[in-house]
């Protein structure tokens, strides 16, 4: 598996650690397949919004909490 990992890493020009210890686990891990029955989940009627001064409330609790 390295081996191959180090070939693939030569074939995308990067030598780099990081990349290699990527490209093992790419090979180690197996594929997840696609949910076949994606209709079934629910459907979004509202599109989402952001909302920062939500965000910002959180965050300020958290503060108040700590």
């Amino acid at each position: 598996m390295v081996e191959m990992a180090c070939d693939l890493a030569v074939e995308q020009r990067t030598l780099r650690l990081p990349a290699i210890i990527n490209l093992v686990n790419q090979l180690l891990e197996p594929t997840i397949a696609p949910l076949a029955e994606t209709h079934a989940y629910p459907q979004l009627t509202l599109r989402p919004e952001a909302d920062c001064k939500r965000y910002e409330a959180l965050c300020a609790a958290g503060r108040v909490a700590a």
